[in-house]
């Protein structure tokens, strides 16, 4: 007769010792049967034949010995929560966990604010670091992400960064995208109970492929910027993604410069005369926009939250956020070189800007009447024009050693603003009127002029210090400062006095300190220069 073959399986036995009987039913009694004894150190399917003089098995006993198969795991988290690590399909458990921590600082979702903060997009300020935390960094924090979007890296280098840090204290440094598929993304809504008829008014070098969002679609194509327009109605309410693709390398889209509206997305008639700007809360610029912005292409987008604006682009033109009331933040291309007038002039809810090292010009009323908190100005930047930052509830600003010229009014009426170093040769004429926030001004070695009226009406300035620089002082410079009660001069030679009204109207215990001589004859040459405050109604001091 034949002999019996037994099949055994084993599978995902760690240790231990497994009994087996061969079928008795089938094992004839006159046969020759062998007691198996195996051992195994992996799972498996087994065939084992009895040993030659032996018909089968009477009993097998199996030892299993194996050693499961434990994975080492690296993990990373940006965000603070409870995490449950599991081991991957193909293996029984965990040998070893890797965990990289990368939370900013502050332990939340916002890093505090401090010297140096590098700010997302939307404007959150993902980390923070005094001064001297950040000159003793030796790489760049990690690069933040989003869903949709690649990060092209922050709009500073370190080194450049770690330069300006070193001479001025601070930066606003800002995280750059494009989105992942090259597509442009407009976020919109339709209003409950509503339809809309929306119009996109575009200057299009090549062709462009409208997906409104709804299932629609509708081609632009265009040549040598010509406009070109479509039309669409969203037949309900809801918030709907909007996105615009170019065809081909070559295709350019340019917005905007129509007149003084925007041309983006707008409802009302045909002629735009009302913004659909007021639904659309998000923008995500992708490829194929001309790399110079055109003016009014945002303007008006009143519930416009966040843009994220790719590294390609090199200029604003003028009023391309002007009334973009609840934007938070821009971060501006490391390329830029240039904001035009009244670019973010009137968006009041503007916390932060980010500019890169290498914006040159910045246009008049740049930053006016808006929510303006926090900026340092580019190292590259030599004039501050007219406006500039008029009306701004900007809390500090470092003017830096670049600057040659102002205009008119560059800070007036900053009612937060309680710091302020000036690094510049000159301060301009009316630049901080009727600034009451802050109790003194540091102006820096260097500074050789001061503008009529540059600091006329700051009543809560209670003191100052004139550099050995400086040669002269305009008329009305600190007229009505009604507080300021300690005056030092470091020239040796008393600098010009424009008019008597420079210092009129300051406290009446006020002091005024001049440099000490043994014949006193500094001393003599203040009391008696032209238009300085009167000896015998204020004290001067040798020091």
């Amino acid at each position: 007769m034949p002999k019996q073959t037994d099949s055994i399986e084993l599978t995902n036995v760690l240790q231990g010792t497994v009994e087996y009987t061969a079928s008795q039913e089938i094992i004839p009694e006159e046969k020759i049967l062998q007691q198996g004894e195996f051992s195994y150190t992996d799972n498996g399917t087994y065939t084992e034949n009895p040993s030659e003089g032996y018909d089968g098995f009477s009993n097998v006993e199996t030892t299993v010995d194996v050693q499961p198969e434990l994975q080492e795991k690296s993990v990373s988290y940006t965000d603070n929560g409870d995490n449950v690590v599991e081991a991957d399909d193909g293996y029984y458990g965990l040998s070893r966990v890797n965990v990289t921590v990368d939370v900013p600082q502050g332990g939340g979702t916002e890093a505090p604010e401090n010297d140096v903060e590098f700010i997302d997009y939307d404007g959150t300020i993902v980390y923070s670091y005094t001064a001297q935390e950040f000159l003793a960094l030796t790489e760049m924090p990690a690069n933040p992400t989003h869903e949709g979007l690649t990060a092209q890296g922050w709009n500073w280098s370190l080194a450049d960064a770690k330069t300006y840090v070193g001479d001025y204290g601070g930066l606003v440094i800002g995280q750059m995208y494009i989105t992942d598929d090259g597509k442009t993304r407009v976020y919109l809504s339709v209003a409950k109970g509503a339809t809309e008829n929306v119009y996109l008014s575009l200057k299009l070098n090549g062709t462009v492929v409208v997906d409104w969002g709804d299932g629609d679609t509708s081609t632009l194509t265009g040549s040598n910027y010509a406009t070109k327009s479509a039309s669409h109605t969203y037949q309900a309410p809801g918030d709907y993604i909007a996105t615009l693709t170019p065809s081909g390398a070559s295709s350019e889209i340019m917005a905007g410069d129509e007149g003084s509206r925007c041309t983006f997305f707008t409802t009302g008639d045909a002629n735009r005369s009302s913004g659909y700007a007021l639904n659309i809360t998000k923008i995500e610029l992708g490829v194929g926009w001309r790399t110079s912005v055109a003016r009014y292409l945002f303007s008006g987008l009143s519930s416009l939250r966040s843009i994220s604006l790719p590294d390609y682009i090199t200029s604003f033109s003028d009023y391309v956020f002007y009334a973009c009331y609840t934007l938070r933040a821009v971060v501006l291309p490391k390329n830029a070189t240039s904001l035009g007038n009244n670019f973010l002039s009137n968006s009041t809810n503007l916390e932060r800007v980010s500019i890169g090292k290498d914006v040159q010009t910045i246009g008049g009323g740049c930053f006016s009447n808006g929510g303006l908190l926090k900026i340092y100005l580019s190292p590259l930047v030599t004039n501050l024009p007219d406006n500039v930052f008029n009306q701004c509830r900007l809390r500090g600003i470092t003017i830096p050693s670049s600057v040659t010229s102002w205009g008119t009014n560059t800070f007036r009426n900053n009612t937060m603003l309680n710091k302020i170093t000036i690094h510049s040769n000159t301060v301009g004429g009316n630049a901080f009127y009727g600034v009451t926030s802050f109790q003194t001004v540091d102006l820096k070695e260097g500074v050789q002029t001061i503008g009529s009226g540059a600091f006329q009406n700051c009543r809560g300035i209670c003191s100052i210090t004139f550099p050995s620089t400086l040669t002269q002082v305009g008329s009305m410079a600190f007229n009505a400062c009604g507080a300021l009660s300690v005056i030092k001069f470091i020239p040796a030679t008393p600098p010009v006095l424009s008019s008597s009204s420079d210092f009129f109207n300051i406290a009446q215990g006020c002091k005024i300190y001049v440099p000490y001589s043994e014949d006193h004859s500094i001393l003599n040459a203040y009391k008696t220069a032209t238009n300085y405050p009167n000896p015998n109604t204020y004290t001067y001091v040798e020091y």
